[in-house]
């Protein structure tokens, strides 16, 4: 089985912060062999789009199988207009790269209402 990454369908709002537009993520993670996960953040046609999330110093964070863990999601406000797609992507670990893993990635569709 897959991770899971909610809600499906996600509405940008203004930061506290000035210039800033965030989304609140909730992820869950139902793989027992992978714990890293990638935020991803594009437009239409999966070209990727600055952004920063909470708790890391990079687009990747650490969840243990059959842990949940919410993530907020910051985006430049001038780039709000653009993005369509919020996803995660499992890190597959080089230990498992000679065996049959399969790397699953789902996506939230930003509404931009």
């Amino acid at each position: 089985t897959a991770h899971q990454w909610t809600p499906s369908h996600v509405q940008l709002r203004p930061s506290y912060v000035g210039g800033i537009h965030t989304a609140t993520m909730k992820f869950y993670n139902s793989r027992d062999d992978v714990e890293y996960y990638q935020v991803q953040v594009t437009d239409g046609k999966f070209n990727p789009i600055k952004f920063a999330i909470s708790g890391g110093d990079n687009d990747v964070f650490h969840v243990r199988h059959r842990q949940y863990k919410t993530i907020d999601v910051y985006i430049p406000s001038y780039e709000a207009t653009r993005v369509v797609y919020i996803c995660t992507r499992s890190m597959i670990l080089k230990k498992f790269e000679t065996t049959a893993v399969i790397s699953s990635k789902i996506c939230s569709k930003v509404t931009n209402e």
